[in-house]
């Protein structure tokens, strides 16, 4: 195999919960790029990228444990805004205790604990003894939802007519099929899911499909394994560890999605320090915060230094954080003598 190294700077190695153009522009750049360029080598679908063809693209998250479980809350999120759109008068408790989620039964065993609400002790105490399915089935636990292990045939793969079966059983039980995580390279025996026959399913009946490739997923970059993900243009999600071939440091979990507004509409928070004029929507400061945020926007605008705004009980006041390794005392004088103009 040939030996690719993506060098990823150990800024990025743990992000920020919110990554944010205003607060870390520069580290934002750099992650978008380089999850275009991964994406690229990989040869992944070009919806994936920033710059491609839909609102796709990439982030970094510690481990695919984190991967499934950001993925499984944003589509959750999805889901419910959409039921309460048929419906507003149901509760989000009431929608959420119909969701169901898949995998295989030789998933990495994160899933369990990442999408179950009510973890059977027999089935949990059977996943845990098989090393097959060790972190994966942790995200079910985390997210309170329904988790179905799919049979896989005697290959160690899902297939289509076994989700079939699992979703007309659901459907008629009132559940609501919501996601299947598929795996590409399962951790006992790295074998493979069949995308071409879930991803059409899912693609019908409007179920998320995330494709856990932690483990063989680096494999992509060679062109002649690329078989291994046929089916991947169905895919809502993908995560590869590029910590586990690619000579990254560890922990590296590339995240993709195919519409990474889903992911912000779950995710979002929105800290008036995080606040920025590319963002859409103008800030509502009180008039009496009309001085100070005049004086913030000077001091940004003349560009000889950058500070960030907050607000406490309606009061908005400018950050000037004093923790950077070059912060000095001559540097702090700049802001104070742009104030007084």
């Amino acid at each position: 195999m040939r030996k690719i190294s993506f060098c990823l700077p150990p800024s990025l190695m743990n992000p920020p919960a919110e990554q944010d153009p205003d607060s870390s522009p520069s580290c934002t750049e750099l992650e978008t790029v380089m999850m275009d360029c991964l994406a690229k080598a990989l040869n992944l679908p070009e919806f994936f990228l920033h710059n491609g063809t839909g609102p796709g693209g990439g982030v970094i998250q510690g481990t695919t444990s984190e991967a499934a479980l950001v993925t499984m809350l944003s589509a959750r999120s999805k889901e419910i805004r959409k039921q309460l759109s048929i419906d507003p008068q149901q509760s989000y408790h009431d929608i959420n205790k119909r969701f169901v989620a898949y995998s295989s039964n030789i998933s990495h065993s994160s899933v369990f604990y990442i999408y179950t609400l009510r973890p059977n002790r027999a089935e949990a105490t059977k996943i845990i003894s098989n090393f097959s399915v060790s972190n994966n089935l942790f995200s079910g636990k985390m997210a309170l939802i329904d988790l179905k292990l799919l049979e896989a045939d005697e290959g160690g793969s899902s297939r289509g007519k076994t989700l079939l079966d699992a979703l007309e059983k659901d459907k008629k039980d009132g559940k609501i099929p919501l996601y299947i995580c598929a795996t590409i390279g399962t951790t006992a025996c790295c074998t493979y899911d069949n995308l071409l026959e879930i991803g059409p399913t899912c693609e019908r009946e409007g179920i998320w499909l995330h494709i856990d490739a932690a483990y063989a997923g680096s494999a992509l970059i060679c062109p002649e394994l690329r078989y291994i993900v046929q089916g991947i243009q169905y895919a809502t999600s993908f995560s590869v560890n590029p910590h586990k071939w690619l000579m990254v440091n560890f922990d590296c979990a590339a995240l993709w999605f195919k519409d990474s507004l889903d992911a912000i509409n779950a995710m979002n928070v929105d800290p008036l320090y995080l606040r920025h004029k590319e963002k859409n929507g103008a800030i509502d400061y009180m008039k009496t915060n009309e001085i100070n945020r005049k004086l913030f926007d000077a001091i940004n605008a003349d560009r000889r230094f950058f500070v960030t705004p907050s607000s406490i009980t309606g009061k908005f006041f400018i950050r000037i954080v004093t923790g950077a390794p070059n912060c000095s005392t001559a540097k702090l004088e700049t802001p104070t003598a742009l104030s007084k103009y």
